[in-house]
């Protein structure tokens, strides 16, 4: 049995003021509305460091809807949902999307076909930033960032909302040291006995700073219309590179845009 709206609320760890955000079931494409203005998705622009959650829409910042965009692309949601944001910063919940992503499976939000695919390969360097883009018949979104003492660090999707609930969300981020809080107001949304315990999550994976990485990429590639068909691999991925790279590769013919189905 679905639920026609999940409203989550808490005060900010930056601004300490009160934030909400609310997912409605709606007919139509995922749209945004934040005030009295309706926002696509290709409106939101981050702004700030390279690794900073804050975006921007109509020239208003608002703080931590990155989870938000991540959650959306790992459960593969295109339509049939309004993300209502009131604040200028939002619950920060797990800061891994898994709340968001258990409120769009509570939603029963339709999994929708991938809107991008790459159509050949190819690789884009932005800045210290390196994209490579592969076709295939299946999606996988790799990011890879620098480790302690020179290694690598690797986290990696394979486009099921199941391996998004299990691997890249399953266990909160830490922010500033400090493990994130979950906060749930409204319509609850438990996890589903079939969720794997935290533990497990920790076991795949052990750096937060590669999931980081991926849940932004993925956050990234929502905004372009979602991770598309084929394998990318980002090395050093972050907002800025992420942006110029998807619009080079849509440029260069590297991806092309699907239409809904």
């Amino acid at each position: 049995m679905s639920v026609e709206r999940v409203i989550y609320q808490s005060r900010g760890l930056r601004t300490g003021e009160l934030g909400t955000i609310r997912l409605v079931r709606n007919r139509g494409p995922v749209v945004f509305r934040f005030g009295d203005k309706e926002f696509a998705r290709d409106a939101i622009e981050f702004t700030g460091g390279p690794h900073s959650s804050v975006a921007s829409l109509g020239g208003r910042l608002i703080a931590g809807l990155e989870p938000v965009l991540a959650a959306l692309a790992g459960m593969s949601v295109h339509s049939s949902v309004e993300v209502h944001l009131d604040g200028r910063e939002l619950p920060v919940l797990d800061a891994s999307g898994l709340e968001i992503a258990l409120a769009l499976r509570a939603l029963a939000a339709p999994r929708d076909r991938p809107r991008l695919r790459v159509v050949q390969s190819g690789e884009v360097l932005a800045g210290r930033a390196r994209y490579s883009f592969e076709p295939r018949p299946t999606v996988e979104v790799v990011a890879e960032v620098d480790g302690p003492a020179g290694t690598k660090q690797r986290a990696q999707w394979d486009g099921t909302p199941a391996a998004f609930l299990a691997r890249v969300s399953a266990r909160p981020l830490q922010i500033g040291g400090v493990e994130s809080v979950r906060i749930l107001t409204g319509e609850s949304v438990p996890p589903s006995s079939n969720d794997p315990p935290s533990s497990a999550a920790g076991r795949q994976f052990d750096h937060d700073e590669a999931r980081g990485a991926l849940l932004r990429l993925l956050a990234d590639l929502y905004r372009f219309g979602g991770p598309p068909l084929g394998r990318v691999f980002a090395r050093r991925p972050d907002h800025t590179a992420s942006q110029r790279a998807l619009g080079q590769g849509l440029k260069f013919g590297l991806l092309e845009r699907l239409p809904p189905a």
